[in-house]
């Protein structure tokens, strides 16, 4: 029996119902668990401590060591940093934080170079951060407990010009409640267990069983879905990878456009996702431009899948597509590769003449 547990739930204002934007695991495995079961090991309590003595922050000390501290508690979060170093003489990253103390107090000895050594470092006991440099400090960027995998698919349309990470947390945080683009300039989260649900839910429909209380990309199965899933089986690439495939390309797009353009703008960069997910792998793409029509009214998914739509009612010269979405199943992998790659350069003429905008602007 298949169980997934919803996450954020969306209202389709259409149907009147509600509807889970994923349906997600991470919840299910992570959330309600004991975090201080997670985090009390060595690597839990080093990664603890590096969070209070950078970040100012006891929240994960209070869960290991029972604490109440807080900004009202008259506590020096060095002095503990201090005391943990003194009992920690055997820990096999000892050196490490004895180093990482001293550029708290000198930050101005931890050059760029040195900062990304210690950071690859850090990743070997399963703590993921970036240092900012400042005049008089030195700061995080962010400081996860877990691992990162570089991302090794290329985007369909735009190259990465810096390496770009799939963050893997090993407790959960709420910016990693559901696949994203992350606040981060180098990392994007794919959670793993909404592809596997995606994935199990494909499986499901092409053995044309039920799929009723389950939720595909955050929305119910509808028979659009089905049939999009059932092509895309037909293809012998492994379809689980090829779905993971789509989460990455989704995502690559947002941080692309963010890092590389400046650019803000949550329609226009759905828009641009969607054309390079139907571009990437066409049948699996229209999967998700299914599932946004059920989202709610004002959703930048939906409107831009509507949009999309729209785009494709003009091109192909069939107005009554605009209003039935179901006809564009029908067109071929080719047509809508082609349709896809026109829409997606079209949406960056916009993208591209905001940039030059924004460089023109620049003292």
């Amino acid at each position: 029996m298949l169980a997934f547990l919803p996450s954020a739930m969306v209202i389709n204002s259409d149907v009147g119902s509600a509807v889970p934007r994923h349906a997600s695991g991470f919840d299910e495995l992570y959330k309600n668990r004991d975090y201080k079961e997670l985090l009390s090991t060595q690597n839990g309590i080093f990664y603890s401590y590096i969070v209070l003595l950078f970040n100012d922050n006891p929240h994960f000390i209070n869960i290991i060591m029972d604490l109440q501290i807080d900004s009202d508690s008259n506590v020096s979060y060095e002095k503990l940093y201090k005391l943990y170093l003194s009992r920690g003489k055997d820990l096999p990253f000892y050196k490490l934080a004895v180093q990482l103390y001293k550029y708290y107090k000198n930050p101005a000895t931890f050059d760029e170079a040195a900062q990304r050594e210690v950071e690859k470092e850090l990743e070997s006991f399963d703590i993921v951060l970036r240092f900012v440099s400042k005049p008089d400090s030195m700061m995080l960027d962010y400081c996860i407990y877990g691992r990162k995998k570089p991302i090794e698919e290329s985007h369909p349309f735009l190259e990465k010009t810096r390496r770009i990470y799939n963050i893997i947390p090993l407790i959960f945080y709420d910016e990693f409640f559901s696949s994203n683009s992350t606040f981060y300039s180098d990392l994007i989260y794919i959670d793993d267990n909404e592809v596997t649900n995606d994935y199990n839910i494909a499986v499901l429909v092409r053995e044309h069983a039920s799929t009723k209380g389950l939720y595909y990309i955050g929305s119910e199965v509808t028979n659009d879905i089905k049939f999009c899933l059932i092509k895309a089986s037909d293809e012998t690439a492994d379809l689980q990878d090829r779905i993971k495939r789509v989460f990455v390309v989704h995502e690559l797009t947002h941080k692309i456009i963010n890092n590389d353009y400046n650019y803000y703008n949550s329609i226009i960069e759905e828009e641009l996702a969607i054309a390079s997910t139907v571009y990437a792998d066409p049948y699996l793409g229209l999967t998700a431009v299914y599932s946004y029509l059920n989202y709610y009214r004002y959703s930048p998914h939906r409107i831009a899948a509507l949009k999309f739509i729209k785009y494709c009612s003009h091109s192909l010269n069939r107005p009554s597509m605009a209003y039935n979405p179901s006809e564009l199943k029908a067109v071929s992998p080719d047509a809508l590769r082609l349709l896809s790659k026109n829409y997606f350069e079209d949406r960056m003429k916009l993208v591209r003449k905001r940039a030059e905008v924004q460089k023109a602007l620049r003292p």
